[in-house]
């Protein structure tokens, strides 16, 4: 089969999708039919995904191979990530749902016949299919597209039908001949594309592929669409034209933006996400935050989700960073069984405490960027944006199940416990209660002969952690640390400067996680100073007691020893 032309579009960065370029993006969709490659996912996130795959351990996939998002907590995690649902949002409109998740595989040799997808293929409503490479990705493996066609409203499998020839033997040049019928400037794309890069184009668009390349491709194919298009199952005996699809069971859909009035899809709820085995288990992590945020003039506040799982410390922990409008606070004071760190980004903001109001003391507290506060389980809680532009704010929540509430318990008792009070012995050890600090307090710079230095800013138990550490660090060019791995999760927020760690180069307002057990490094590639926040989660169990190995007088004062002694001589003469 010939190729045709590689053509290599104009790699567009995320942040374009939510920029004043905007209407630039919806040009190129709407007469092209495609957007992309756009980078959406990190290493790390691809080798999970692949890790994944291989394993298959996720539970039952209800209904058909498609639904992998309604069971799989980690691919609905993938699939509502602000990289991937801003675009498709920006695209199909606040409305949407997730109505196809499966990975594709592709064997060296193999091909994907010219076709399009049977579920798109319909005139009421719209979708999005995002094609995301996750191993061995290159322009040899790639989808290959006709730019233009999703415009003709026809599919590929019904052209075929009607100029007599199957599915095997429709080879490039014959569909190029049968595009350019339709439209003389459609062109064959083979997009230069990696790992973690993804492809959005038109349900409607022609598009194939042919792994020429000497290593197994695996990508992770996304579908959404308007909740108005109807989504059914093609019967598994006939993928030809005219289409047949089964009216039931109707797939299962997730609704992951906007509302759904229409009723013509079987709405399901997402997998479980903090409880059972369906709770995806952390990799590494990196998310670069595109400050100032995009906010939602209509409801006020507007969340983006970075990342949800478990760890070998914590049973759940999410991270997410808000965009607030003055004036606006997210809901009324509330408690829950997570603990909690906020930290300010952009902006200014009043948190509302009122359990200070048993101490005496105000029950308002302002935040500016580089101020954060720390909130016990339990602890009652709220956050107002204040000042002229929205405020912009990180947040890391978790819990163990040793964290559930007790009868009676209730937060705001104590206060947070300086860290030259923080003891290892037993009668001695306070539990860290709510805290505001300021990150430029524990910067050190007349300490500027090391390469890498850190300042503490608290150790203590937790209601959830034997010990939650905080500190500041710095790195100064040239210096960071080798590869190794901890005992404990790491979380790391970048303030200043850029680092380089797992082979990727990462700037200010970016979130870094490591969970226990992950190889990590770290290095300061430039000629400036890289300023970082840490947070350590130290599992929810005490570590080991070592006992003291007991001297020949502890032994013969031990009433104890000299039983079984006796008893040890006098069997020895029965």
């Amino acid at each position: 089969m010939k190729r045709g032309i590689l053509h290599s579009p104009v790699t567009l960065p995320v942040s374009l999708i939510c920029s004043p370029y905007i209407s630039t993006v919806l040009d190129q969709f709407t007469s092209l039919g495609y957007v992309g490659p756009l980078k959406v996912l990190t290493q790390a996130q691809c080798r999970g995904l692949l890790a994944e795959y291989k394993r298959n351990d996720y539970p039952l996939i209800p209904d058909w191979p498609k639904a992998l998002a309604a069971s799989s907590a980690n691919v609905f995690r993938i699939a509502t990530q602000v990289s991937i649902l801003e675009p498709v949002k920006a695209l199909l409109g606040n409305d949407v749902i997730l109505w196809g998740s499966y990975f594709v595989r592709r064997q060296p040799g193999q091909q994907h016949p010219w076709h399009n997808d049977i579920e798109s293929s319909v005139l009421q409503g719209k979708t999005v299919s995002v094609w995301i490479g996750i191993d061995n990705t290159t322009q040899s493996s790639a989808l290959q597209i006709v730019t233009g066609s999703h415009l003709f409203h026809q599919s590929i499998q019904e052209v075929r039908h009607l100029a007599g020839v199957d599915r095997e033997n429709a080879v490039t040049d014959e569909v190029m001949r049968w595009a350019h019928e339709r439209n003389a400037d459609s062109k064959l794309v083979i997009p230069e594309i990696a790992d973690g890069d993804a492809l959005f184009f038109d349900g409607w668009l022609w598009h194939a592929s042919h792994n020429i390349a000497n290593k197994t491709r695996t990508a992770l194919l996304l579908q959404y669409a308007t909740p108005d298009t109807p989504i059914r199952i093609p019967d598994p005996n006939n993928f030809e034209w005219p289409f047949k699809t089964l009216q039931h069971p109707k797939p299962p859909c997730i609704m992951i933006s906007g509302s759904d009035h229409f009723g013509v899809n079987r709405i399901v709820p997402p997998p479980p996400s903090h409880d059972g085995r369906e709770m995806y288990t952390l990799t590494n992590q990196i998310y670069t935050i595109d400050i100032p945020l995009a906010s939602d003039d209509k409801t006020g506040w507007k969340p983006y989700h970075i990342f949800r799982g478990s760890t070998p410390n914590l049973q759940g922990l999410t991270c997410h960073v808000s965009a607030l409008n003055p004036g606006q606070t997210p809901h009324p004071p509330h408690q829950h069984r997570e603990e909690e760190i906020l930290i300010l980004l952009r902006g200014e903001t009043e948190v509302t405490l009122p359990d200070l109001a048993s101490k005496g003391l105000s029950t308002t507290v302002t935040l500016k960027p580089g101020e954060f506060v720390y909130y016990p389980a339990w602890f009652y809680h709220t956050i107002t944006a204040r000042g002229d532009v929205p405020a912009n704010y990180l947040m890391f929540k978790w819990y163990n199940r040793n964290g559930e509430k007790a009868e009676g318990q209730n937060g705001g008792k104590e206060f947070s416990i300086p860290d030259s009070q923080f003891s290892k012995k037993k009668d001695q050890v306070h539990k860290l209660e709510y805290g505001k600090h300021t990150v430029a307090d524990y910067y050190n710079d007349k300490r500027t002969e090391k390469l890498f230095y850190t300042s503490r800013v608290f150790q203590a138990p937790t209601n959830c952690l034997h010990a939650l550490q905080c500190h500041t660090s710095v790195v100064l060019p040239g210096g960071g640390y080798a590869s190794h791995m901890d005992a404990h999760d790491v979380a790391i927020v970048l303030l200043k400067g850029e680092i380089e760690t797992l082979n990727e180069r990462v700037g200010p307002n970016s979130v870094i996680f490591f969970p226990a057990g992950q190889l990590h490094d770290m290095h300061n590639p430039t000629q400036e100073n890289a300023e970082y926040l840490v947070f350590e989660f130290h599992g929810n169990h005490p570590p080991p007691v070592k006992r003291k190995r007991k001297t020949l007088w502890d032994k013969m004062k031990d009433p104890k020893s000299w039983r079984n002694k006796f008893s040890e001589i006098t069997n020895r003469f029965r």
